[in-house]
């Protein structure tokens, strides 16, 4: 068979493959190319369409496998190396936000190669270079606080080499919001060409939207409103709401604007949350838990269920969190991490650490406790080790809660 035939049949087998693909068919896809797979390494057009199979496995060992075997071919080639790292990000979106990116982790492997490309095989073409930056700083900010200090350098240069790149203004924004950092989260927003975006989002040039840069600016118009007040800037969130098609906000006993009658939603508190100064803590031994919180608003809300670790949030504090999904759980559902306390309640908590309770001794105890307004005891049922929180009104102290639960129950 000559080499043109071979060409011929590799097109025909291309295009079946990318017909399955657009029918989100990829297995239908893989045995189409079954036969010329290990040809990915040596045909561009191949290796291309491989990857778009690849965007469809979740297992992580398997990817990193594959992503090792296309670093020694492609780790040169521009659109190779984005499409990896884009489908890397995307499956890390939807781990557990509590797999932190470490050294062992797939987005570290991913950020190593594209840091790899950039400084070993820099792409002439400016704008590309500043794609690859961004796309660096996604992946370095998926990470702890220090990774997000790596994605602000990319972004200085991403922004140096492109000043109108919109997708470096919208994760400058995410990074500054994600530290509390609200009026510079703003600021980020306003640098980008809403008409040049127009027409990148007609072309299908970009991910971004109006409505992913609007719920970003809603959410910070929204956190602003806890630290200073005026009746312009609270007109200002609720014509953003509006715009993203949420009326009927009521403003509440402090002039804020709520949502009523929304559903508790879960929440990750974690241990690099910022506090109500807008002050956090880089850690060695991150944590994260799920808690109930009663939505005030799609992005902010008072705790209504005590944590089991101590975290700059607890019961009956008001947070915020991140409008954009950090994880998507087992059941599809989209899962929030907080960025901030905004408010301290007026309730304060104290670490117990007794034995489980049976369902009837925590009741009893509790019984005990309403002896005291505002006092009671939380364990969580699924728990299996000593643990607990003593909830008490902030402004009396713990003193008298402690007391009581000691006569009530011998630790």
């Amino acid at each position: 068979m000559s080499q043109q035939e071979n060409t011929n049949d590799l097109d025909a087998l291309l295009e079946k493959a990318y017909q399955a693909l657009a029918q989100k068919q990829p297995q239908v896809a893989t045995q189409i190319l079954a036969s010329v797979a290990h040809q990915t390494s040596e045909n561009e057009a191949l290796a291309m369409c491989w990857l778009e199979i690849l965007s469809y496995v979740e297992d992580q060992k398997t990817l990193e496998k594959e992503w090792r075997r296309y670093f020694q071919h492609w780790i040169s080639h521009f659109k190779m190396m984005m499409k990896i790292a884009q489908i890397t990000i995307l499956l890390a979106k939807k781990a557990d936000f509590r797999t932190k990116h470490d050294e062992n982790s797939l987005v570290f492997l991913v950020a190593q190669a594209i840091g790899f490309h950039l400084y070993e095989h820099p792409p002439s073409n400016k704008d590309q270079r500043s794609q690859l930056y961004i796309i660096h700083a996604q992946l370095c900010a998926l990470g702890d606080i220090q990774g997000e200090e790596q994605a602000l350098s990319d972004l200085e240069i991403a922004l140096s080499l492109n000043e109108k790149e919109e997708n470096a203004w919208f994760l400058l924004s995410r990074i500054h919001s994600n530290r509390g950092r609200w009026e510079k989260a703003l600021q980020s927003l306003d640098q980008i060409d809403i008409d040049a975006l127009r027409t990148k989002i007609e072309q299908k040039q970009t991910a971004l939207s109006f409505e992913m840069i609007q719920w970003q600016r809603a959410m910070c118009a929204l956190a602003l409103c806890f630290k200073s007040q005026n009746q312009v800037q609270i007109e200002d969130v609720l014509f953003v709401w509006e715009d993203l098609g949420h009326t009927d906000f009521k403003l509440d006993q402090k002039g804020r604007p709520i949502k009523p009658n929304l559903k508790p939603v879960e929440i990750y508190l974690h241990s690099e949350m910022n506090n109500v100064a807008g002050q956090y803590e880089i850690v060695d031994d991150f944590k994260a838990e799920k808690v109930l919180v009663q939505a005030l608003s799609p992005c902010h809300g008072r705790i209504i269920q005590p944590s089991i670790l101590n975290f700059e949030a607890d019961f009956d504090d008001m947070i915020i969190w991140d409008i954009h999904p950090v994880s998507i759980d087992h059941l599809q559902n989209p899962m929030f991490k907080a960025i901030a306390c905004l408010e301290k309640g007026n309730a304060s908590t104290k670490e117990m650490k007794v034995r489980v309770l049976s369902e009837d001794e925590l009741k009893q105890l509790n019984d005990g406790l309403a002896e005291l307004p505002g006092v009671f005891f939380y364990q969580d049922p699924q728990l299996d080790m000593p643990h607990g929180k003593l909830v008490y009104p902030r402004h009396k102290g713990a003193f008298e809660a402690v007391k009581l639960f000691e006569k009530l129950f011998k630790i």
